[in-house]
């Protein structure tokens, strides 16, 4: 039957019109056409999306790099954090006096205030006065105090300027917590003796 039908285009040709034969025509490029350029299409399709998928992958991955790095910083602040509450801080006003004299500074009054207890943590605070110092010592000091290897803070300051020149009157307030089960002032890891020079050793 195939056979019988494909016979008879010689002669269903010979038969068209002109105009027939020519939309014919027409009709089997654009069929031609049709059968080569889809895949060329479908390839390039498919091209563009893999494209955009690696970009949204390359994409996924920085961000995913800028989390970890975060999350590494933020572990190292906590572990940093976490070493300076293994150490009690010894009593803040022979403290804060030691580290004035470091920049040549004479703490004239020191008040403490009350303890609190708060969960696993004993809360100890003072209130000191310095009368006439320039305020680069006052800026060293109050950096010393924050960098100190004790978890000590500054929960108050007020700077007053009565005279001209480089010369400050400013009332601190430190503050710092002992954690429940800290070793005391100075006391190394596993030894008995206590030491107020050697650092904290750094945590593995």
């Amino acid at each position: 039957m195939n056979r019988l039908a494909f016979d008879k285009l010689p002669i269903t040709w010979a038969n068209l019109t002109q105009r027939e034969k020519f939309i014919t025509g027409a009709l089997g490029v654009v069929l031609c056409l049709c059968v080569f350029a889809l895949p060329l299409l479908l390839l390039t399709s498919t091209n563009a999306s893999l494209e955009e998928e690696n970009e949204q992958l390359r994409k996924l991955g920085e961000k995913i790099s800028s989390q970890r790095e975060k999350y590494e910083q933020l572990t190292l602040e906590k572990r940093a954090a976490e070493r300076r509450y293994q150490q009690k801080a010894p009593a803040l006003g022979g403290f804060l006096e030691s580290l004035a004299r470091e920049q040549d500074l004479t703490i004239r009054e020191v008040t403490d205030q009350p303890e609190k207890s708060m969960g696993k943590y004993r809360r100890r605070n003072v209130r000191v006065f310095i009368n006439s110092a320039p305020l680069s010592p006052l800026i060293n000091l109050m950096s010393a105090i924050e960098s100190s290897r004790y978890p000590l803070a500054i929960e108050y300051i007020q700077l007053e300027h009565y005279q001209q020149g480089d010369t400050y009157q400013v009332k601190l307030g430190v503050v710092t917590y002992d954690k429940e089960g800290a070793r005391p002032s100075g006391t190394m890891v596993g030894e008995g003796e206590t030491t107020n020079e050697e650092p904290l050793e750094e945590a593995k």
